[in-house]
């Protein structure tokens, strides 16, 4: 079996941690959040995983939700602030 490389340069397997009661994205360093997706954590499955768990133990809220990297859609300023 020969594998092919993903065709549409994504991963699909990466997600992102969405928080929608903020509609923020959990920060890169995994602490803190922020609207831009380019500062946005991203990883796999086992990661998010991982990192819910670390927030469990410590007694901290953990309100992400995985989102497909695919699923966010670029916005314009104008978009943003309407």
């Amino acid at each position: 079996m020969t594998l092919k490389p993903f065709t549409d340069k994504e991963d699909p397997r990466m997600h992102r941690l969405w928080n929608p009661e903020t509609r923020r994205y959990l920060h890169l360093s995994g602490r803190g959040e922020t609207d831009d997706v380019t500062w946005s954590w991203i990883g796999f499955r086992y990661q998010a995983e991982a990192l819910r768990d670390r927030a469990r133990l410590l007694g901290d809220d953990w309100p992400y939700v995985r989102r497909a990297r695919s699923a966010h859609r670029a916005q314009t300023n104008d978009e943003q602030w309407a």
